[in-house]
């Protein structure tokens, strides 16, 4: 829905708000793909420096693998994109209930808010 579509159910501030979710809910998609991106890196440098760690006891390999400097600097990279994704699900969230407090206000008023 674009703010000229003529087929939308809303109008002024409504179709901001509404235009304003769609924009915010792209950017969650992108950032969950980007997320996933990131826990593959994750997942693909311990797997590496795993095979890589020859002659380490089983009990401590894990925690040898994963204090390496590429996976640490994978899982970080992670931790951001993480962070980035909960950030824009934020943003739906609070953009979704503007949209239905601003619904609602018209309902009651019978006025476009």
């Amino acid at each position: 829905m674009s703010f000229f579509d003529p087929s939308s159910p809303f109008e002024g501030p409504l179709q901001e708000i509404a235009d304003a979710l769609e924009a915010a809910t792209d950017e969650f998609v992108r950032a969950a793909n980007e997320n996933a991106s990131a826990e593959n890196a994750y997942l693909r440098a311990f797997r590496r420096a795993w095979l890589e760690s020859d002659g380490i006891p089983a009990t401590i390999r894990s925690k040898h693998c994963d204090q390496s400097y590429e996976v640490n600097e994978a899982k970080c990279s992670w931790n951001l994109t993480d962070a980035h994704q909960r950030g824009c699900k934020q943003k739906c969230d609070e953009l979704t209930n503007r949209l239905m407090a601003a619904m609602s206000w018209n309902r009651i008023t019978g006025k476009q808010t």
